[in-house]
């Protein structure tokens, strides 16, 4: 397999869509737009959800040879990130006030499933009116969605710019997810003294409930187990079948050797 020639081909079209994605953005040198209407919001994210994971698997391809990055186990994944104080704030902080652009995330959104009821939102609110009487009481403001409506742009414009950098620098991402993977082998280690207290850790929290107890960060892959973040079954767009080729190739790429 010419992996070189598999990230490069990938990173160019990658590259192509996030221009493209910038520009329906209107995000320009320095300047991001404040507000964008729902129906622009909504189309971004659509294709922003699978270039942020395809992207994702390209910087996997591109680790293969720095660290030995273990394939997808499991349903239930929790993370596993440094101290939140220790984290860099990213780069791209500009005047005082603005929101640093944060780093690109290297491990793919966990899978969470809850068994508890579902958030219900009310359909109707009341509106009850006699003859002679007050009028209906009035919809309320932000009641329905509709297509103008102005949304806050500032998360989307960050993720924009955070993906477009990790496409711009793509073998220092390869460096840190094998930073990323070394903590994780150290966690993994038994005879080390994090790998003793995890051990200490979880019996305790099996002795007094889970409920009580905050959720440890395990180690586990940076890709999960099952279909990638973003697919969709109807490949509507390029970056669909681009998803669908990369999550193929990382795969293969840190599947362990067949040894039959």
């Amino acid at each position: 397999m010419d992996w070189a020639l598999v990230i490069s081909r990938n990173r160019t079209i990658l590259l192509r869509i996030v221009a493209a994605l910038m520009a329906l953005a209107g995000i320009g040198e320095g300047e991001n737009p404040a507000t964008l209407p729902r129906y622009r919001v909504n189309s971004i994210r659509r294709i922003l959800h699978a270039a942020e994971s395809a992207t994702r698997r390209l910087v996997v391809i591109a680790a293969r040879d720095l660290a030995t990055i273990g394939f997808p186990v499991g349903v239930f994944m929790t993370g596993l990130f440094p101290d939140p104080s220790r984290r860099p704030a990213g780069k791209g902080a500009g005047q005082a006030g603005e929101v640093p652009v944060p780093a690109f995330a290297l491990t793919d959104p966990l899978k969470r499933f809850s068994f508890g009821p579902r958030r219900k939102r009310p359909k109707s609110f009341p509106r009850i009116s006699f003859i002679g009487g007050a009028e209906p009481r009035p919809v309320p403001d932000g009641w329905y969605c509709l297509p103008d409506d102005a949304l806050a742009a500032g998360p989307l414009c960050r993720r924009l710019l955070s993906l477009k950098r990790a496409l711009d620098d793509l073998d220092g991402q390869a460096r840190r997810l094998a930073r990323w993977q070394a903590r994780r082998d150290k966690l993994l280690a038994p005879a080390s003294d994090t790998g003793q207290r995890l051990a200490a850790y979880e019996k305790e929290k099996r002795l007094k409930g889970a409920k009580n107890m905050p959720a440890t960060n395990k180690p586990r892959s940076p890709l999960r187990i099952g279909r990638p973040p973003g697919h969709r079954a109807r490949q509507r767009h390029e970056v669909d079948e681009v998803l669908a080729d990369l999550n193929w190739l990382a795969l293969d790429a840190i599947a362990p050797p067949d040894t039959s």
